[in-house]
């Protein structure tokens, strides 16, 4: 039976359950709330700081809540911080590749959060709380993917990964070539890389300075500038700087070995040297070339004549099929159809039918069937069918020989071909000949 003398104060009782509910909920909440793990995990210190950086538990506390909240600022800082943490150690441990798969997710965070204005808002909330100056902010932003990038570049250009670990230079140079951030962010870091190592070489002022000439200082600028496309072949203003330093060194030997004699047994040397650099430029500019539309004038200009002069320098030399590919690239360049763009390409046929008679005279395999190629271009000049008459001729297709003489005597000559009326005077003399 119930005891009503002393009554239970209902309203009383319920009001300290709701106050226990309202507590136990409380530290239930503070319990199992995924971040105060996590933090605690890592072990929050009383300002605000972390003993631990990262943990396997604060990334799978983490990792399961991105799930669940896959654009949540604060969880995507988080990921990139660990990320980007445990990819440092991993580097510098025993094997460095087991770091590519946290440089890759921290570099994707930390693009993620670059692109959200919520981090940003909520970090200028708490900078600039209180002040009307959100300048600092908003330069950090702008200045956030050259910051990012410029970790992988500074790992990359060390001089201990570079002689030591040359696997990982690359791996890094390579995860910024592939960076989410935009082409011109990510042209911006490799500028500002470029520059930084180009400083940190003993090169002379003099390097720089166009009207430098002389070859064993520009060799320094030059040995500095290979170093570093030796790791990224692709940077544009390292190529513009190397092509600038070897137009200078190209006028300068041109200009020499012009001048001398053709026994001369010194003209033959700068030549090699000339084509030992065209060698080991050749694939660097040519990436350079694949980028011509964006180049400005004067660069594009540098090119055309680096490629020009590297044509003339094989044909000195007679290495006929180099020189053809130096007279194509060139013309590639070209942007109107002016005078010097058809001194170009009657070099290039001129120089095709030299090598057609070269093939022809040795009896190299496939030699008629390049003669026919030449042949069949509408370009040719009374040069060039000077050089192909021969060339069947030592086939034995005395007919296709003659046919050759007539169409090379009804070219009218470009004005500025020099060896043009000695070119018809020998085909005049080869018909003749070829008719008996």
């Amino acid at each position: 039976m119930t005891n009503l003398t002393n009554p239970i104060d209902v309203r009383a009782y319920a009001s300290s359950v709701m106050t226990a509910l309202t507590d136990l909920q409380e530290y239930l909440s503070a319990s199992v709330n995924p971040d105060r793990i996590a933090l605690d995990e890592l072990h929050l210190e009383p300002m605000g700081w972390t003993k631990h950086v990262y943990t396997e538990k604060a990334f799978d506390i983490w990792g399961k809540q991105l799930e669940q909240f896959p654009n949540d600022p604060t969880i995507l800082h988080h990921m990139a911080i660990m990320h980007h943490a445990r990819a440092f150690d991993l580097e510098a441990g025993a094997k460095p590749s087991e770091s590519d798969a946290d440089w890759k997710a921290a570099m994707d965070f930390w693009h993620r959060l670059h692109a959200m204005d919520a981090f940003w808002d909520n970090l200028t909330e708490k900078a600039c709380k209180g002040t009307v100056r959100q300048d600092a902010i908003k330069k950090l932003r702008a200045d956030f993917p050259q910051m990012i990038l410029a970790v992988h570049y500074d790992i990359a250009l060390d001089k201990e990964t570079r002689n030591n670990r040359k696997s990982r230079a690359k791996f890094h140079i390579a995860i910024v070539h592939n960076a989410p951030f935009d082409a011109h962010q990510r042209a911006q870091a490799q500028r500002a890389a470029y520059n930084l190592f180009i400083q940190s070489f003993p090169v002379p002022d003099e390097v720089w300075q166009s009207n430098e000439l002389r070859e064993d200082i520009l060799s320094e600028g030059q040995k500095a500038i290979v170093e570093y496309l030796n790791f990224d072949p692709e940077c544009v203003p390292a190529l513009k700087d190397a092509l600038r330093l070897q137009r200078r060194v190209q006028i300068s030997r041109n200009t020499t070995w012009q001048a001398l004699n053709e026994d001369d047994p010194r003209r033959k040397e700068l030549l090699l040297s000339e084509k030992r650099d065209a060698e080991a430029w050749l694939p660097f500019f040519n990436q350079l070339a694949a980028t011509s539309n964006e180049l400005e004038g004067d660069v594009r200009e540098d090119l055309l004549r680096w490629y020009q002069g590297r044509a003339q320098d094989m044909l000195m030399l007679e290495l006929f099929e180099e020189a053809i590919g130096f007279y194509e690239q060139a013309l590639v360049l070209f942007r109107s159809d002016d005078d010097d763009r058809r001194a170009c390409q009657r070099n290039l046929v001129e120089t095709m039918a030299r090598w057609a008679f070269t093939k022809a005279r040795e009896g190299v395999s496939g030699a008629k069937a390049y003669c026919d190629k030449v042949r069949s271009r509408d370009d040719l000049t009374v040069q060039a069918c000077f050089w192909l008459v021969p060339a069947y001729a030592q086939l034995s297709l005395r007919d296709v020989a003659v046919d050759i003489c007539d169409r090379g005597l009804a070219i009218e000559p470009d004005f500025d071909d020099r060896q043009a009326d000695e070119c018809i005077k020998q085909l005049i003399e080869f018909k003749q000949q070829l008719s008996h």
